[in-house]
This record gives C-alpha cells, sequence and structure tokens, in this order.
C-alpha cells in the first residue's frame, strides 16, 4: 500500500478546477485525522471544512481516480461526494414591511398574479390553533428548551428573540438570512407575539439560527454536519431541519444517529414531490428523525406533500404566515412549513417532561395524533399532532426540569418501591435527587469521601481512622473489648452505607426506593 503522501497527490486537487469533485473523507480514527491534517498542510492544501468531532475532512477530488472501497488508503473509513440539499418551500408570497404603529399588522399579500389583497389575521392563527398549542401555554410556553434552526439563517425581526447562531459557510460571517426561509421557519416555531404579531408554537423557547444554505436555498451536506455536530456541542435540544437530499448520505446518517444517541430530537421536513411519488426526502427517512408532512387549513393533506411509509406525523404547511427577513412578513408554503410546527411543540412537551427520550416523544405524538379523514398513512402517519393529548399522555417518571437533568440520558428513569425478602419496607440511606434516589453503587462510590460520624454521642472520632485502628490490632485486643464496643464496631464495619444517617429506633421504618429502567 501506498505512503499517504501519494495517495494525496494522486487523488487531492489543491486548487478547484472544471471537473474537481467536492469530497468528504471520513477518517478511521483521531491519528488517522490528524495524520492527513498535517500531510495536507505539508503539501499546501487547505481543506474546504475541517469536521474534528467527526473526523471528516473536505476536499477538491480529482474525478478519473475511481475511488472503490477497494482503493481507499487504510486511514480512510469512508469517501463519500459532498451532495447539496435544499429547503422544502413550494411557493411563496410577499408581504410589505412592518409599519411602527401598533396596528399594522394588517398586512398586504402581493400574489403570484400581481394584484394586492389586504388580509388581516388573528394574533393567533389557524396553525397555531391546530397544533393545540395555546391550551398548554397556560402550564408552559417552551421555557429553557434550545431549538436550533439548521437553514438559511435568520435575520433580526422585532417577533423574534434570538438567542444566538453561527454560520456554517463560512464562521466569520453572520448567520443573517439572505433568503427568507431560515426566518420564516424560526417564526412559525418561535414568534413572541409582539405588538399583536402573530404567536409562534413555543413563544419563550431559546432559538439559535444556524446558517448552513446560501442565499438561494442550496448548501453541502458538509456544511449541515457540521451544524449538527456544533448542536450536539452546545447541548441542543431540539433540531428543525426543513430541507432535503434525494440522494443517500452515509456521513450525514451517522451524524444524526449521534445526535439520537445523545438524547436530541431531529425534527425533518417530508418534502415536496407528492402525490404520485411515494418517496421521502432525507434526512426525514431516517429512522432517527421525525418525518413531518403538510395539510392545508380544511385539514386535508397539502397536493405537494410527500408521501411515504416514513411519513410519522403531519402539521399546517400550506399557507402559512410568518415573520420574513426584510423586517415584515410573508406567507408560504411546503412541508418546510410544517416542520416548526412539531419542533415547537416537542418544546412545550419536553418544558414540562425533560426526562423523555427521543424514541419517547416520538411515541407520544404519534399515539396522540388525531387521523385525517379520508387519508391513509402513507400521507399523513399517525395524523395531526395533539400537543395537549400528547403532554397529558406524558408519564410522570419525565417530569424533571430539562435545565436540571441533562440530555446526555437517552433512558428515562422512574421510582419504584422496593420490599425486603419479609415483606416490610427498607430504610431509605440518601435523599432523591431531582426524584431520583442514588443507587446502591453510587453510594459505595462515596464511601471514600464521605465522613461518618459515631453513633455514641461521646465518642466523635472517624469511623475511618476506627476501622484502621481495629485492623492494626491483634486478635486478642478485639477479645479484651467490652461487648458492647466490639458489638458497635462489628455494626459499623459491616454498615452498608457510608451515607447512612442515624435512625430513631422508636420511629416508624422509612421507605427505601430505587430507579430502575
Amino acid at each position: 500500500m501506498r505512503s499517504l503522501s501519494a495517495y494525496m497527490k494522486a487523488h487531492i486537487q489543491s486548487q478547484p478546477h472544471k471537473y474537481s469533485v467536492r469530497k468528504m473523507i471520513v477518517c478511521r480514527n483521531r491519528e488517522a485525522y490528524e495524520n492527513w491534517l498535517h500531510e495536507l498542510h505539508k503539501q499546501g492544501i487547505t481543506p474546504l471544512k475541517q469536521i474534528p468531532s467527526a473526523l471528516t475532512i473536505c476536499c477538491h477530488m480529482n474525478p478519473d481516480k475511481e475511488l472503490h472501497t477497494s482503493s481507499y488508503h487504510p486511514s480512510i473509513r469512508k469517501v463519500e461526494t459532498d451532495r447539496q440539499a435544499r429547503i422544502h418551500r413550494w411557493s411563496n408570497g410577499w408581504v410589505r414591511p412592518l409599519a411602527s404603529a401598533a396596528d399594522a399588522y394588517s398586512p398586504t399579500f402581493t400574489s403570484k398574479s400581481m394584484k394586492e389583497v389586504k388580509v388581516k389575521l388573528p394574533q393567533i392563527p389557524w396553525n397555531i390553533h391546530a397544533v393545540e398549542a395555546p391550551k398548554v401555554w397556560k402550564q408552559t410556553k417552551g421555557e429553557g428548551i434550545k431549538i436550533a434552526i439548521i437553514d438559511t439563517g435568520i435575520s433580526e425581526h422585532p417577533n423574534l428573540k434570538i438567542a444566538g447562531g453561527i454560520n456554517m459557510i463560512n464562521r466569520l460571517e453572520s448567520y443573517e438570512d439572505d433568503n427568507g426561509h431560515g426566518t420564516h421557519v424560526a417564526g412559525i416555531a418561535a414568534a413572541i407575539g409582539h405588538q399583536r404579531m402573530p404567536f409562534g408554537v413555543a413563544p419563550d423557547i431559546q432559538l439559535y439560527g444556524i446558517k448552513a444554505l446560501d442565499n438561494t436555498g442550496t448548501g453541502y451536506v458538509s456544511d449541515i454536519v457540521d451544524a449538527i455536530e456544533w448542536c450536539i456541542h452546545q447541548r441542543i435540544h431540539i433540531i428543525n431541519m426543513s430541507l432535503g437530499l434525494d440522494d443517500p448520505s452515509d456521513v450525514l446518517r451517522r451524524s444524526i444517529i449521534r445526535a439520537n444517541q445523545k438524547g436530541i430530537i431531529v425534527v425533518a421536513s417530508a418534502g415536496n414531490d407528492g402525490p404520485d411519488t411515494l418517496s421521502v426526502d432525507e434526512p426525514a427517512k431516517y429512522p432517527e428523525t421525525i418525518a413531518v408532512a403538510a395539510m392545508n387549513a380544511k385539514h386535508e393533506v397539502a397536493s405537494f406533500s410527500s408521501r411515504g411509509k416514513e411519513v410519522d406525523v403531519i402539521a399546517p404547511g400550506e399557507h402559512i404566515v410568518s415573520t420574513n427577513h426584510k423586517n415584515g412578513f410573508a406567507i408560504e408554503s411546503g412541508t418546510s412549513m410544517a416542520a416548526p410546527h412539531v419542533a415547537g411543540a416537542v418544546a412545550l412537551l419536553l418544558s414540562l417532561h425533560g426526562a423523555l427520550s427521543p424514541d419517547e416523544v416520538l411515541k407520544l405524538l404519534m399515539n396522540t395524533a388525531e387521523p385525517l379523514k379520508n387519508t391513509n398513512e402513507r400521507s399523513q402517519g399517525s395524523g395531526l399532532i395533539q400537543t395537549m393529548k400528547a403532554l397529558q399522555a406524558a408519564p410522570q417518571h419525565a417530569t424533571v426540569s430539562r435545565r436540571s437533568f441533562s440530555r446526555r440520558l437517552t433512558a428515562a428513569y422512574k421510582l419504584e418501591r422496593t420490599r425486603s425478602k419479609r415483606g416490610k419496607p427498607q430504610p431509605i440511606y440518601s435523599r432523591p435527587i431531582f426524584g431520583i434516589a442514588l443507587s446502591k453503587n453510587m453510594k459505595y462510590r462515596a464511601k471514600a469521601s464521605a465522613k461518618v460520624t459515631s453513633r455514641h454521642r461521646g465518642d466523635k472520632t472517624n469511623v475511618q481512622a476506627k476501622r484502621e485502628k481495629v485492623i492494626k490490632k491483634p486478635v486478642r485486643s478485639i477479645k479484651s473489648n467490652t461487648k458492647k464496643k466490639s458489638a458497635h464496631i462489628r455494626k459499623q464495619l459491616a454498615s452498608p452505607s457510608p451515607l447512612k444517617k442515624q435512625m430513631n429506633i422508636q420511629s416508624a421504618p422509612k421507605r427505601r426506593w430505587r430507579y430502575s429502567k
């Protein structure tokens, strides 16, 4: 096998040319990744993109060389073409910029026929009512939940509260939206209803804009993968991806699997290839995502919405009014508009039930969805999401605040009462933390740092020192001790936990709890 340097000279292009192909090179391990970067630097080649957490390097490669698996260098796990993804917008209309008056929310829409039509909409549009979001707002509006919109970016708007963001195409530039699609999607999920403007599904979430698509609404898979890895590092709770690609991508799939394993819920739009084509775009096709189809105000499946067995649920996606990148509002259609409804509903759910795993969230949404009439499952999945019903059906063990419960735990726990062989409750040795009692193994791990005092009021010597003292003494010295003291020492040595507290013999025994999966 030839050296890495010779392999690069045969396949890697230092400068792009007419026939070069943009490729993603996935290394086998961290050492191989560092060797690649070092060798590229020696040859004066600057990679198009580096994704350290995914061990991926993006470069221009020679199209004449066939890169079959048998011809890979030992340091390479996979070479994949860096394909382009696109937004799932079906149609859009322009709305005049926002005025300063409080009653300015009477937008004038310009249709494709260039005829202006004045439309006055309520502060809570039909699509927000359809997913039962207002019914949940008395309990929560999504406080403490982070949603990242991987799209064309997000522009500042008086009806949006943006917590942060990043530009994956060029990290030195702003994540401001230069297309309008990302800002529109963000408004559906998180519009705050400022001065009688329309509300989004979850107004109080922490909104993050990630620009991975350009002003034409297209972008490379490598930028999307980089965005997902950023979300994992920033501990984002929900990712909305109103985009798709036709060809499969193993690198994108692996990145979404990593996010899913970290407890991140990924919501993706199904695509706009309906009604005849039974195909769902990637990444909505992946089982680790929630695939969302689109419906109209008549509760009918939109004609453009993709059909397929991979569709999980359906949400409003036709003629949706939301914020745009020109400080105004726009009306747009597409499954792109349906996905943020589900992302906002998941935020409301996680705000009150933070211990839910991605699989549990999907099951709740599907089990409580309302099927549309005269519509098959390939078009709507389980049906229209019902946020209030999903909230009521959520298990009690998941009622942990997402701000105090790590999203890195993918399994949810519930408290169960345990009894001894005789059927009597056992005493508890530690207090529950966030509703979860310490397990026996966790208690023993804390033995080294815990200091347990003696039960005798006059003797305040550390028990650990007593244990060492007893071990050093010969056997006769232990036998010469009084029966009461010897029994006490034996009792201390046989103590099941250093965190055990004093118990009143006359008081009733306490109950012991443990958690189980």
